[in-house]
């Protein structure tokens, strides 16, 4: 344990991560944190357009979609962990399941902006004299 500890090395993601697997184990509203309750919904619709919007505010300054997709579930996820920690400190309940629909929300507005984006890709080459596309497949 003391290895973990030694001087020359950055430990700040393995802290975090271990603050943030302690995030929601104490909290009294655990047993009533129903997975399918509204509260879930706010948190999926949130996260899904803030990573949405963040690969697509993204796309001003970043060519590559990998990079764009990071920095959007990035964003997507920014508010969730925050408003996770923020109750961690006494000002809400903290909940596992609400940090699981921001995960799943920010993924699912990644992933549909990713698809926007090839699709205007690929309409723009069609419009282009000289270039063949043969269809957009899903």
């Amino acid at each position: 344990m003391l290895r973990f500890f030694a001087a020359g090395r950055d430990r700040g993601p393995a802290l975090a991560a271990l603050f943030a697997l302690t995030l929601g184990a104490a909290s009294p509203a655990y047993a009533s944190d129903d997975w399918l309750g509204r509260d879930k919904a706010w948190h999926f619709s949130i996260s899904l357009a803030l990573g949405a919007g963040g690969y697509g505010l993204s796309a001003t300054f970043l060519d590559d979609p990998l990079a764009r997709a990071a920095v959007g579930f990035g964003f997507g996820m920014l508010l969730g962990v925050g408003k996770e920690i923020w109750d961690a400190m006494g000002h809400g309940d903290p909940s596992w399941r609400d940090l699981a629909w921001d995960i799943v929300g920010a993924a699912t507005g990644v992933l549909l902006a990713y698809a926007i984006d090839r699709l205007v890709h690929r309409l723009r080459r069609q419009d282009r004299p000289g270039s063949v596309v043969l269809g957009i497949a899903w």
